[in-house]
């Protein structure tokens, strides 16, 4: 990892982290995600840390549009699966620190934030989106599902919403963002430098705050601004009606049945999407919906390590490498050809001997 790709200093008792690829749309590295994992140990038992800021690069399209697929690349096509499994298991890692973070942690999202970097916004405690901020989760349906956490934030999203964003990898604006709960605020570009410094200067006073979570909303609370009428909300009955739907293939026929533009619209770019990865990011929501952090994370590792010999998954990959608009030919290419049985046979236990994506750190024995 190059030293400038992830920046770290501590400002007035505030750990400021900045990703720095904005090059590559800050996509995250195994490097990077081991970076920051560090820097949030050190921070969470450090007294002298009041809080964290996260953001991307200063005037980037992008907060962090996900996984560096290039890296992963390059691992697929050298069959190398502990190095995929290394991957893996350091933006898993990184989301559980977040996820369990014991101070104020703030993310500020100018641009697109997408897939792993999603991951980043929704387990911290104030999540704030700019008028240029965007949301993604597109990988399920491109058939290069990882193990972003989606399994547990998805289903938590309002309604349907969750599983519609992960069939149609659909990117909704600040308003929705704010709308379904990914952000907790919303504030203007033009105003996020004024934001840091009115953070920083909390942190002067951090040994007098007595509630560091509640000091920070009242300031972001004071900057928030309405980011105006979501667009997915005047489709909300519709998307509710259809999604509710028991399997991918009666979501299809609501939608055709439905006949309005939106749900047409909808239709046809689930009919574009993997329909091995379909299914799988259904069965995948389906039951996030009913586990704890943990155990969502733990299905993540199994679900990944069937993927990651999926042809959909080398196919979807090579497609993004080379900047392909097109999606590939997937296999199998119906959705009617799709066993249930070898959707759910992606969700059993892994061998105890079985690397290749380990719910532990490598070289530990795998959680159950």
């Amino acid at each position: 990892m190059a030293i400038d790709e992830i920046l770290f200093e501590i400002i007035n008792g505030v750990g400021c982290i900045t990703l720095n690829r904005s090059h590559a749309e800050n996509a995250m590295t195994q490097g990077q995600a081991l970076a920051m994992s560090e820097a949030l140990h050190r921070w969470a038992v450090d007294d002298a840390v009041f809080a964290v800021i996260m953001r991307g690069t200063a005037g980037g399209e992008a907060f962090c549009a996900g996984t560096d697929l290039p890296g992963l690349h390059a691992a697929w096509k050298a069959n190398d699966l502990g190095r995929m499994a290394a991957i893996s298991w350091a933006e898993r890692q990184l989301e559980q620190q977040i996820h369990t973070f014991p101070k104020p942690c703030v993310a500020l999202i100018q641009g697109l934030v997408a897939g792993c970097g999603a991951a980043l916004v929704v387990h911290g405690s104030h999540r704030v989106t700019a008028g240029s901020g965007r949301f993604s989760v597109p990988e399920s349906g491109a058939g290069i599902s990882l193990s972003v956490s989606g399994t547990y934030f998805l289903p938590r999203f309002p309604g349907r919403v969750g599983l519609y964003l992960a069939l149609t990898g659909e990117r909704v604006g600040a308003a929705d963002m704010l709308d379904i709960g990914v952000t907790t605020h919303h504030i203007p570009d033009h105003r996020l430098d004024e934001v840091v410094d009115a953070l920083l200067m909390v942190g002067l006073e951090a040994s007098t705050v007595r509630d560091p979570h509640g000091a920070i909303s009242c300031i972001l609370d004071a900057y928030h601004e309405d980011p105006g009428v979501p667009v997915l909300r005047r489709h909300r009955p519709v998307l509710d009606r259809c999604f509710t739907a028991a399997s991918v293939e009666a979501i299809v026929a609501a939608l055709a049945q439905d006949g309005g533009d939106w749900a047409l619209a909808t239709r046809a770019e689930l009919m574009t999407r993997s329909p091995f990865g379909l299914k799988l990011a259904f069965r995948r929501i389906q039951a996030g919906a009913c586990l704890d952090f943990e155990r969502a994370m733990i299905l993540e590792c199994r679900v990944a390590a069937h993927l990651a010999t999926h042809p959909d998954f080398g196919s979807a990959l090579d497609a993004a490498v080379r900047g392909d608009s097109h999606y590939p030919a997937w296999h199998p290419p119906k959705l009617v050809d799709i066993d249930q049985k070898t959707i759910d046979s992606c969700f059993h236990p892994l061998a105890a001997e079985d690397t290749a994506f380990p719910c532990d750190p490598p070289n530990q024995p795998p959680i159950g």
